[in-house]
């Protein structure tokens, strides 16, 4: 694959991304119960990620979890980029 094939892979990707397949998941059982009660406990709970925050949001609202976290915390590519 050449890199204009690449990219354009990866724009299509995106587009079935963003258009739903960001809901194809599902959420471990006992999840939503093991961060009740780490909430419960008192504990802090963050999301660390690679994905864009407006569909880690997406995600976690979707699945009814956003509640349970403080932040959502993501990589930001372009900053570890470098010039060749």
């Amino acid at each position: 694959m050449d890199d204009h094939e690449a990219n354009q892979a990866l724009q299509y990707y995106r587009e079935y991304f963003s258009a739903g397949g960001l809901y194809e998941n599902e959420v471990y059982a006992g999840i939503k119960e093991l961060l009740a009660q780490l909430q419960h406990q008192g504990k802090t709970l963050y999301v660390a990620t690679s994905k864009p925050t407006v569909f880690s949001i997406k995600i976690l609202e979707h699945f009814g979890l956003m509640d349970f976290f403080k932040e959502v915390v993501v990589v930001n590519l372009m900053a570890h980029a470098r010039k060749k």
